[in-house]
C-alpha cells in the first residue's frame, strides 16, 4: 500500500511511502486542497515559469483546471519563482489547483524547460512511479480528461453570493478547499435548510477525513439545523483571547502570561502538566487560557525537536491532559501534539481518541482532527 501525504506548509509536501519515496517542498502554497490517506491516485506535477513559455503555460493551466474533476488525479503546480510573483500569477491566471512557490523540485526531476509535467503514480510500479511527459497530448493519453461537454465552465471561474444554487453547488463539490468553504457559506443562506443539510450529508459521504474540510461542511450543516438553538461559535475563547492580547501585548492584564513565558522553556514536561492542571481552576480566565495554550504549544513542538524518549513521555502526559480541557482551541493543540508524539500504528492512542470522539462537542475543528488520526 502506498501512502501519500499533503501538508501545505513549507517543507515536505508529498511523500510516497512504498518502493520509492518522493518528496516535494516549497516555501509558500496557494489553493490548499484536501488529500485522502491512504491515497492511490495519480499526482500530476506541473512545473511552470511565469515568464518562460507563457503561451503554452496558459494552455496547460486551462486543461489542468478541468482535470480537477477527475477524482483519480491530483494536480500540483510548482514554480521556483518568488511567492509574491507566483501568487499574482495564480490569481491572474485563475489557477484552481494547488500551487507551490520557491520550489527547487524541478532539479529533483531534472526539468530543463518550462512548462513540463511529471506524473507520480503509485500504480505504475513497472515504471518506478514517475512518468516524465513532454506534452498535453502525452498527458491525455495517460490520464482521462473530462469531456468538454461534461465540464461546467464556471467551475474554474469566479462566483459570488449572487450565483445560482447550481453553480455554487458545483464549486462546493469540485473547487479548492477554500473556495468550497466559501460556496457552502453562500449556499446556507440561499437554500432551504432541509435541502442544504441533505446536500451537506452528500458531501460528507464523499469527503476524505484528512484535513479540516469535513469540519467546515459539518459546521455549516450545524448552523443551518433549525432544531439546534444554541450554535457553536466560530472561534473558541482561546482564539478570542489571543486576538485581544495582540492588540495590547504589553498590557498589565497579560503580566502573568509574560512571566510564565519567560520560564516555560526551562521547565520539565511534568511541570508543564502540573501547571496546566493548576490553570484549569478558573478555566475561562484569559490568562489561564493563554498559559494552557502555551503549554499545549510546547508539547506540539516536540514533534520537531523532541527525542524518542521525550515523545514517549509526552504521549503519556497528553492522554491525561486532554479529557478535562474545556477550551476547543487548546484541545485542538493537545490532539495535534498527541498525534505527532505517538508512534505510527499506536492502537492505545487510537482507541483513546475514539473514546474522546464520542463526547467531543467541537464540530468545526477538534472532531475532524480526531477523525483524521
Amino acid at each position: 500500500m502506498t501512502t501519500c501525504f499533503l501538508v501545505p506548509v513549507a517543507g515536505i509536501v508529498l511523500g510516497m511511502v512504498g518502493p520509492t519515496q518522493t518528496e516535494i517542498s516549497a516555501s509558500a502554497w496557494f489553493n490548499g486542497h484536501t488529500i485522502q490517506i491512504p491515497d492511490e491516485r495519480a499526482y500530476v506535477v506541473f512545473f511552470f515559469s511565469t515568464v518562460q513559455g507563457k503561451k503554452d503555460t496558459k494552455r496547460y493551466i486551462a486543461r489542468l483546471n478541468k482535470m480537477r474533476k477527475n477524482r483519480d488525479v491530483v494536480v500540483i503546480g510548482l514554480s521556483a519563482e518568488g511567492h509574491k510573483r507566483v501568487e499574482k500569477f495564480v490569481k491572474e491566471s485563475k489557477i484552481r489547483f494547488l500551487v507551490g512557490a520557491e520550489s527547487k523540485a524541478y532539479k529533483q526531476f531534472h526539468i530543463k524547460r518550462f512548462p513540463a509535467i511529471v506524473v507520480l503514480d503509485p500504480r505504475e510500479k513497472d515504471r518506478a512511479g514517475q512518468l516524465p511527459l513532454t506534452s498535453l497530448d502525452d498527458l491525455e493519453e495517460y490520464v482521462d480528461f473530462p469531456d468538454d461537454d461534461d465540464v461546467d465552465p464556471l467551475v474554474s471561474g469566479e462566483f459570488s453570493q449572487e450565483s445560482s444554487v447550481e453553480v455554487l453547488q458545483s464549486h462546493a463539490r469540485h473547487d479548492s478547499d477554500e473556495m468550497r468553504r466559501q460556496a457552502l457559506r453562500y449556499l446556507r443562506v440561499k437554500m432551504d435548510p432541509a435541502k442544504f443539510m441533505k446536500f451537506c450529508d452528500e458531501l460528507l459521504e464523499v469527503t476524505s477525513n484528512y484535513g479540516m474540510l469535513r469540519g467546515s461542511i459539518a459546521y455549516q450543516r450545524h448552523l443551518a439545523d433549525p432544531s439546534i438553538k444554541e450554535k457553536e461559535p466560530w472561534s473558541p475563547p482561546s482564539s478570542e483571547v489571543r486576538r485581544a492580547r495582540r492588540k495590547n501585548p504589553e498590557g498589565p492584564e497579560w503580566q502573568r502570561v509574560r512571566d510564565y513565558e519567560e520560564v516555560i522553556d526551562d521547565l520539565s514536561q511534568e511541570q508543564w502538566m502540573e501547571d496546566f492542571f493548576e490553570h484549569q481552576a478558573n478555566p475561562m480566565d484569559p490568562q489561564n487560557l493563554l498559559i494552557r495554550n502555551d503549554i499545549a504549544h510546547m508539547f506540539n513542538d516536540l514533534s520537531d525537536n523532541g527525542t524518542a524518549e521525550e515523545k514517549a513521555n509526552a504521549r503519556e502526559l497528553l492522554m491525561q491532559m486532554l479529557p478535562g480541557e474545556s477550551d476547543a482551541g487548546v484541545r485542538l493543540y493537545l490532539v495535534g501534539a498527541l498525534w505527532s508524539t505517538a508512534r505510527s500504528g499506536d492502537i492505545e492512542v487510537a482507541e483513546f481518541l475514539e473514546k474522546q470522539l464520542k463526547t467531543e462537542p467541537n464540530i468545526r475543528s477538534v472532531r475532524p482532527m480526531m477523525e483524521t488520526i
